[in-house]
Parts: structure tokens; C-alpha cells; sequence
């Protein structure tokens, strides 16, 4: 029997109730793939997908001639996460804490940092500055955007040469409050 040619299917029996039947593409190349194969292919293209979806949202988001927000549309408790690394030794520094933005342009962030294994806690005070199309500054350098209705805001260090790169995201802690509804003991 000769070789089937490309493209073409052959099928060998023994017997005839177990035909084993195989096929060969043009390029010579396996037509089937494992589960598990399959199952990474998908999960890639699912992340891929997703990091498009969150591209989209999020230059939405931004879009000038959409936006409507201010000051005001941070205010409240937010818990606020960072991690990044250290420049340039490239130690890892994450950050744990409650923000509480005063809607008018002060904030005060109460923070745990663990600056490779040597952790600190304390408090700051800063300002903040939100523009019509969403993105704005802080007084300790780093710039944000922040979702229309203040429900999130991401930020990341803005000083040229800096000593820390980190990505810093943001979520309210129930609903918007004004800052005097606090006690200014809360953690």
C-alpha cells in the first residue's frame, strides 16, 4: 500500500468494526490537540480578551468629552492596595491601606507598607486634584484616574527617576460619607 498523499484520508482495518481512521493535513501538522492544550489556549485567549475589554472600559472612562469629575467624586473610605519594587536595588514594596478622601482636595491615608520584609505603619495627609476627564494628581506625586461615579481610582508614581514603580488601586468602603462623619481615630 502506498503512502497517502497530503490531504488526503486513509483508512486501515483488521476488522472491519475498528477502522482506525487517520488524516493528514497539507502541512503535515497534528489536527487535534490534547485538553490540556486546549484548556491553555483558552485561558490565554481569555486573558487576552480581557485585557482588551479593560482597555476599552477604562479609555471609555477617560474620555473628555464624556467625563464629569472633580474633587467631589472622590470622597469617602477607600481600601487601597500597591505593589511595585524598589529602584534600584529591585526589592518588592507592597502597600495595605484605608484612604479616606475628603471630596475638596485633602486626604488621609492611614497605611501598612512592607518594604521587603521591613514593615512600617503610619498616617499621612496629603492633597489631591481631579479633573473634568477623570485623572488628576496627588501632593505626593503620582497621578490617578479615577471611575465617573468615584466607586475606584488607580494611581502610579509620577516623579521622573523616582525610587519606587509600583500600580496602586483604589475601591470605596461602602457608601460616599463626607469626612466629618468619622472619627478621626478609625484604622
Amino acid at each position: 500500500m502506498s503512502p497517502a498523499e497530503p490531504g488526503t484520508t486513509r483508512t486501515t482495518t483488521s476488522e472491519p468494526s475498528r477502522a482506525l481512521r487517520r488524516t493528514r493535513s497539507s502541512d503535515y501538522s497534528s489536527t487535534a490537540e490534547t485538553p490540556a492544550k486546549e484548556k491553555g489556549n483558552k485561558m490565554k485567549r481569555d486573558i487576552f480578551l480581557s485585557i482588551i475589554a479593560a482597555s476599552v472600559c477604562v479609555g471609555i472612562v477617560v474620555s473628555s468629552a464624556e467625563a464629569r469629575c472633580s474633587n467631589a467624586t472622590l470622597r469617602g473610605r477607600y481600601v487601597f492596595h500597591t505593589d511595585g519594587i524598589v529602584l534600584p536595588a529591585g526589592t518588592r514594596r507592597v502597600n495595605l491601606a484605608v484612604i479616606t478622601f475628603d471630596g475638596r482636595g485633602h486626604f488621609t491615608n492611614r497605611f501598612t507598607v512592607n518594604d521587603n520584609g521591613v514593615v512600617t505603619r503610619d498616617v499621612l495627609t496629603s492633597t489631591y486634584q481631579v479633573n473634568a476627564d477623570c485623572r488628576g494628581t496627588t501632593g505626593t506625586g503620582g497621578d490617578l484616574v479615577v471611575l465617573e461615579n468615584g466607586e475606584e481610582f488607580f494611581t502610579i508614581p509620577a516623579t521622573t527617576g523616582g525610587p519606587v514603580i509600583n500600580l496602586g488601586f483604589g475601591k470605596r468602603l461602602g457608601p460616599a460619607r463626607d469626612a466629618d462623619d468619622h472619627d478621626g481615630d478609625e484604622q
